[in-house]
């Protein structure tokens, strides 16, 4: 399977091939282009709550809701 950095190469290197098919072709390539910035660590990924921070049912509800039931 390879090592972590390997497998990084390894989509870094068919990032590029394909970003480079596609403008040959005349094809949009932005979405590509940025994940290629976050792989090369040009840009930082953006960060964003997962788990149990984001599950809506966890969240606490004010004491407006709790006087209407």
């Amino acid at each position: 399977m390879g090592s972590k950095l390997q497998r990084q190469n390894q989509h870094v290197r068919r990032l590029t091939s394909k970003i480079k098919r596609h403008k040959k072709r005349g094809w949009n390539t932005d979405k590509m282009e940025k994940e290629l910035s976050y792989c090369t660590g040009k840009t930082d990924r953006p960060s964003f709550n997962t788990g149990a921070i984001a599950d809506s049912r966890n969240k606490r509800r004010s004491t407006v809701d709790k006087n209407e039931q």
